[in-house]
Formats: C-alpha cells, sequence, structure tokens
C-alpha cells in the first residue's frame, strides 16, 4: 500500500492527506510545544468537569430529573452525555497528532457554545450546572461557578481557533 492511501477490508481509499506531517507535525517545534502544552491543559480541565459531571449523574437531586430546555433529554442524561464526549476528547489529546487535537477541542467548545446560545435563546436565566449538583459544593455562588466555566469554554475556543491557525499559516510559509 503506498503512502496516502487507506485500507479498508479489501478496499483501498486514497486520503486527502498524503504524510503525517501535513497534520500539523511540521509546524515550528515552539509552536507544536505550546499547541500540545494548550491541548494537555484543556484534556486535564475536561477530565477535571467530566468527573463531577460523572458523580452527579447518579445522584438524587430533583434536577437531574428535569429536562434541558434545548436538547429535552433529562439533565441526568445530558450531563452523561456531556462527560462522555469530554473524555472523547481527553482521549483525543492522550493519542492524536496535534491538529487533530485542536480541532477536536474546537469542534466540542463551539457545540458547547452552541448550547449556552440556545440556553440564551429560550430565556433560560439560570446558571448553567456544567458540575452538575458538585458545584453546590463549592464555597463559590452558581453565578460565580457559571462565569467561570464560561471563561475556560472562551479559553478552549479562542485558543483552539488560534493554534490551528497559526498551525495554517506555518504550514503555507513552508509550501
Amino acid at each position: 500500500m503506498k503512502e496516502g492511501q487507506l485500507l479498508i477490508g479489501s478496499v483501498h481509499f486514497k486520503t486527502w492527506l498524503h504524510s503525517p506531517s501535513q497534520l500539523g507535525e511540521s509546524t515550528s517545534p515552539e509552536m507544536s510545544h505550546a499547541g500540545n502544552l494548550f491541548a494537555n491543559s484543556i484534556a486535564v480541565i475536561l477530565s477535571v468537569v467530566a468527573i463531577p459531571k460523572l458523580i452527579s449523574f447518579s445522584g438524587s437531586s430533583m434536577l437531574l430529573l428535569e429536562r434541558d430546555p434545548i436538547i429535552t433529554l433529562r439533565f441526568a442524561n445530558l450531563l452523561l452525555l456531556a462527560a462522555a464526549l469530554e473524555f472523547f476528547v481527553v482521549i483525543i489529546c492522550a493519542f492524536r497528532l496535534l491538529i487533530e487535537k485542536l480541532m477536536e477541542i474546537t469542534f466540542l467548545s463551539s457545540i458547547i457554545i452552541a448550547y449556552r446560545v440556545g440556553l440564551v435563546w429560550v430565556g433560560w436565566t439560570k446558571p448553567c450546572n456544567c458540575l452538575g449538583n458538585m458545584g453546590d459544593a463549592l464555597p463559590i455562588s452558581p453565578e460565580s461557578t457559571d462565569n467561570f466555566m464560561k471563561f475556560l469554554l472562551g479559553f478552549m475556543f479562542s485558543g483552539g481557533v488560534l493554534f490551528i491557525l497559526m498551525n495554517l499559516n506555518s504550514r503555507s510559509q513552508k509550501a
């Protein structure tokens, strides 16, 4: 099989990429190091926020029985879905190439941004329960927790977009 081809079963597919370097590993060592540091920090943050969701999922809070106004799942199921997506991105960050990490981080954060915009659209005024009922155990107000989670979301999205653009710029200068 030639470089740039993918074998699935007995069928050969020509991939749009010809080498791993086209996935972002051709960037400067400094950019690669900074990008991986960013992706690893996001992986840690996602792990830290996913664990309380899993713990809350099995809890007995009445909030878990309510339905989400956007997706219409019960909050318990939404917490489980969110934690699964977050852990999926953590796994991507552990095992994939830099550009794939950055794309997954940016994609997940854009989904969360769209969800939060939807909450505003339907008039949801309560703070996001991003940490499940574990947020209640923190010595800060739910509004402060919500604002901090918005900051982390902005960090995820803007950092992901910034590093993707830097990666594309670096590759275009080498071409």
